[in-house]
């Protein structure tokens, strides 16, 4: 990119966005440093994104599940 201001032209922050990749039901580090799970974030029932969900320390029960799943299969 030519301009740090192209950067956020619409279009081109929508590309940049879909080079990420994350995805919910991952594990990541957040930018606190705490091990999370993200969850799709939705407003107006619309999903706009992804947030953190629960620490991957003390997992919800969904995130719990799918910790579980992915010990099995390795």
């Amino acid at each position: 990119m030519d301009n740090m201001k192209d950067m956020f032209k619409p279009r081109t922050a929508k590309q940049l966005l879909k080079t990420l990749r994350w995805e919910a039901d991952m594990k990541v580090v957040n930018d606190f440093g705490e091990h999370v799970w993200l969850k799709p974030h939705y407003l107006n029932g619309k999903r706009i994104g992804i947030t953190d969900c629960c620490f991957v320390d003390s997992p919800c029960e969904r995130h719990r599940a799918l910790n579980k799943q992915q010990a099995e299969q390795n």
